[in-house]
């Protein structure tokens, strides 16, 4: 077992999408740490830490209580090391800008518009 500020215990990783994974107690926003069996298990995890579910994370207990919440993050790098049966890997993360943030919100509008306009060629085709 880990010790997390004083308590035995195992950290959690726990994304937007309610996916949870168990982290090091060393883990933090810019740098999550993981020990996992395989490098699929690496790729798996990799895999899930996508711009929107690192939009909203958090550190948890296994009994769920909230070490620190976090936004808008992406992943930047992925690092590890073989130990005698298990990988030590390193996920880098970095925070998005206040411009990333902007264009982002941009390009959601410019989406809904984009959708608006063809709903509203479509009614007046149809009515021809």
């Amino acid at each position: 077992m880990r010790f997390i500020n004083g308590k035995e215990g195992i950290m959690k990783l726990k994304l937007k999408d309610g996916m949870e994974y168990p982290v090091l107690d060393d883990s933090t926003d810019a740098v999550i740490k993981m020990e996992l069996a395989s490098l699929e298990g690496i790729e798996d995890v990799r895999k899930s830490l996508t711009k929107g579910n690192l939009a909203a994370f958090a550190f948890t207990s296994a009994e769920g209580e909230v070490y620190g919440e976090y936004e808008y993050h992406v992943l930047v790098d992925v690092s590890y090391r073989e130990e005698v049966g298990k990988y030590l890997a390193n996920f880098a993360l970095r925070e998005l800008s206040e411009i990333e943030l902007r264009l982002d919100a941009l390009e959601e509008g410019q989406e809904t518009q984009d959708g608006a306009i063809e709903e509203l060629a479509g009614m007046m085709g149809g009515g021809e």
